[in-house]
């Protein structure tokens, strides 16, 4: 998920591997994030909001998931910078444009 890497707009990337985020939330991209996008693959502000409050939701299963993993200080920080893409799209009003 991210913007266009290359026009100095934020950009948010989180592969499908032992370092991805929304696997300590216990979610995924494919099937709870995907239905928020729309046809051309954009999440409007109304859906990034709708995402911040999923995570809210599972965050203390995120926070669970990472009491014993001695990679828990990177999963903090990539949760906050993620958080800070999802609410500066809506402050901007602007969609995200995304690849999952």
């Amino acid at each position: 998920m991210g913007a266009d890497l290359y026009s100095g707009k934020r950009y948010f990337r989180d592969s499908y591997n032992g370092w991805n985020l929304l696997w300590h939330f216990n979610l995924s991209w494919w099937q709870d994030i995907g239905p928020l996008l729309a046809e051309d693959e954009s999440m409007s502000c109304e859906n990034a909001q709708k995402l911040l409050n999923m995570l809210d939701w599972h965050e203390r299963e995120f926070v669970d998931s990472l009491v014993d993993d001695p990679e828990k200080d990177y999963f903090y920080g990539k949760y906050e910078k993620f958080r800070t893409f999802l609410l500066e799209a809506i402050k901007k009003d602007e969609p995200i444009i995304c690849s999952i």
